[in-house]
């Protein structure tokens, strides 16, 4: 959680998947957790706690440095079953990112009852938008559309 808190990210990724037969773009949101550093060992922990409790991550070096020229590593847990699996575990210790860790939550449980195949709510979008305010990882982000 403290890894999460201070290096971390906790939001969504939200694509455009496909052209609809009508000609629109259909997005695809997928709740993701990650953590980028320059420590490889951070990222290791991140992975290794993970395989603990059983929930599947992702570890790379990802395809950018930094201005002092370092690797990045990326430890990244993505989609809705593993992203629940993870923030329970977490969210009691987050100081920082629980409201984010919290929407995030909230909307794969609205999915459940909305059903995955269906257009995102406007509530859906509503807690996608809360992940992003005021967040330096906005301008980082693809614009999406709704």
């Amino acid at each position: 959680a403290g890894i999460l808190d201070g290096e971390g990210s906790i939001g969504f990724n939200v694509r455009r998947r496909h052209q609809t037969g009508r000609g629109k773009a259909k997005s695809h949101i997928l709740p993701w957790v990650s953590v980028g550093s320059t420590s490889l060992e951070i990222v290791q922990h991140c992975h290794k706690v993970c395989l603990r409790f059983g929930i599947q991550s992702n570890l790379t070096r990802a395809n950018r440095r930094t201005t002092a020229n370092n690797t990045v590593w990326q430890w990244c847990v993505a989609g809705a079953k593993r992203v629940s699996c993870l923030l329970p575990l977490v969210i009691p210790y987050l100081i920082l990112k629980n409201a984010r860790a919290i929407a995030v939550l909230s909307f794969i449980e609205s999915r459940k009852t909305t059903g995955t195949n269906k257009t995102y709510t406007g509530h859906e979008w509503n807690l996608v938008h809360s992940t992003r305010k005021g967040s330096s990882e906005t301008t980082r982000e693809t614009p999406y559309v709704q």
